[in-house]
């Protein structure tokens, strides 16, 4: 297979799977009761709550949390924390951004 028939090959299989999905049945919507494990709220909770509480974000005032350090943003029923010293926990690192080891 060259380079240049990859447009083709995919063309083809956007359009196999576009005709699969003409037949398919509408998902139910609603508020409906969900169960996630530990690795997809993670990702979820990174890409919706993580993202905006960036620096560069809040910087540039692009973050709906820039400008509320110290502003209650969330329910008291939900606790996040960035610490990425604790061993052994999602996102545990050795060394800061400028390469000072954690101790």
């Amino acid at each position: 297979m060259k380079k240049a028939d990859y447009p083709l090959i995919l063309g083809e299989q956007a359009a196999s799977e576009a005709i699969l999905l003409l037949g398919a049945k509408q998902a139910p919507s609603g508020l409906m009761p969900v169960i996630l494990g530990p690795a997809q709220s993670g990702i979820l909770l990174h890409e919706a709550v993580g993202h905006p509480l960036e620096a560069d974000f809040n910087r540039k005032g692009t973050s709906a949390y820039s400008g509320r350090i110290g502003e209650k943003v969330a329910s008291d029923l939900c606790t996040i924390y960035d610490a990425g010293t604790i061993p052994h926990e999602r996102g545990a690192i050795n060394f800061d951004d400028e390469g000072v080891p954690f101790p």
